[in-house]
C-alpha cells in the first residue's frame, strides 16, 4: 500500500504490504519503518515470522503490533527460539515479551 522505495528490498514491502492492508491501509512510516527494515536486513526470516504474528494477532493495528514486536527484539528471539526447537525437537517457537 505504501510507496515504493527504492532502498527496501521487494521482499520486504511485500511482507510490510500484508500487514498495511491488514491495518486498513494504515502505512507503516517514520521511525516504526526504519525498525522494521532494521530488523529484516538483521533476520529477514525472523521478521516474516514476525509479520505471519502480527497478521495473526494484530486485530486492530497489526502494524502497531509488528513495531513494538521489532522493539523488544523478537526477531532475535526467534531465531535463538528456532535453534534451541531445532536442538530439542520442539515443534513451535516460544515467544515472550522479555
Amino acid at each position: 500500500m505504501g510507496e515504493i522505495r527504492e532502498s527496501e528490498p521487494l521482499k520486504f514491502l511485500e511482507l510490510v504490504d500484508a500487514v498495511e492492508v491488514a491495518s486498513n491501509g494504515n502505512d507503516l512510516q517514520g521511525a516504526g519503518r526504519r525498525k522494521c527494515l532494521a530488523a529484516f536486513r538483521t533476520c529477514p526470516r525472523d521478521f516474516a515470522i514476525l509479520v505471519e504474528r502480527a497478521l495473526q494477532e494484530g486485530r486492530r493495528n497489526p502494524c502497531g503490533l509488528l513495531v513494538r514486536m521489532v522493539d523488544r527484539r523478537q526477531h532475535e528471539k526467534a531465531e535463538r527460539a528456532a535453534a534451541w526447537n531445532a536442538e530439542n525437537g520442539a515443534a513451535e517457537i516460544p515467544f515472550g515479551d522479555g
